[in-house]
């Protein structure tokens, strides 16, 4: 069997326009929206590992507790 290699991966938490984006690390960035609410996360080179250590904790209180 041969293994898939993944090197991007898209996290939509809704749908909207794109106001800006802010980009966390080399392989990490998050979009948000014109009211500074997050859209979702972009993750690069996922094949090599996931960085989770400022994604989404840096943006928890963003999302309010209803939605996690």
């Amino acid at each position: 069997m041969r293994r898939r290699v993944t090197q991007h991966l898209d996290v939509q938490f809704r749908r909207s326009a794109v106001a800006r984006t802010e980009e966390l690390n080399d392989s990490v960035a998050v979009d948000y929206d014109a009211e500074d609410q997050p859209l979702g996360v972009e993750f690069l080179n996922v094949s090599s590992g996931i960085e989770l250590n400022r994604v989404p904790s840096l943006h928890l209180d963003r999302f309010g507790s209803d939605r996690l």
